[in-house]
């Protein structure tokens, strides 16, 4: 009997584009591989959060339009623009964002509980079965 080894089932998700009359106009595909993925993300996530926890600053006192506050936002979209493209890639961020047209903050809102909600969960949970996997497969074996 030989011995076998299997690879894993791949991770992914389908982002539907869907228009105003409940029409889909783009269906994006999400690999959502760890091995390839998740380090990236991880990053851009985490800078997006850092960038996030300036927002309350502004709340404070800084007035809209002052150099500082759109400084800040600016950064928080080019944040949000990187996360997506790690997610995504250069190519399908391209597609989402004309697909909206320009309407940015219409995309945040509907994208974001697909990334926040969907994405960076899955990642997180595969990765952490990964790290079990690695510590089972070098950890154990005197490598």
């Amino acid at each position: 009997m030989a011995y076998q080894v299997r690879r894993s089932a791949r991770i992914t998700e389908d982002l539907e584009l869907v228009d105003e009359n409940g029409e889909v106009r783009q269906i994006i595909h999400v690999d959502l591989d760890p091995d390839t993925i998740a380090g990236n993300v991880s990053k851009k996530y985490v800078a997006l959060l850092e960038v996030q926890r300036k927002l309350p600053k502004l709340q404070e006192g800084l007035r809209e339009g002052s150099g500082e506050a759109d400084k800040v936002y600016e950064e928080l979209g080019r944040a949000y623009f990187d996360l997506m493209e790690a997610v995504f890639g250069a190519e399908n961020t391209v597609r989402i964002a004309e697909f909206y047209d320009g309407r940015v903050m219409e995309m945040v809102k509907e994208l974001s509980p697909f990334l926040f909600d969907v994405v960076i969960p899955k990642l997180r949970k595969a990765a952490q079965k990964n790290r079990k996997s690695k510590v089972i497969a070098f950890g154990l074996r005197g490598f």
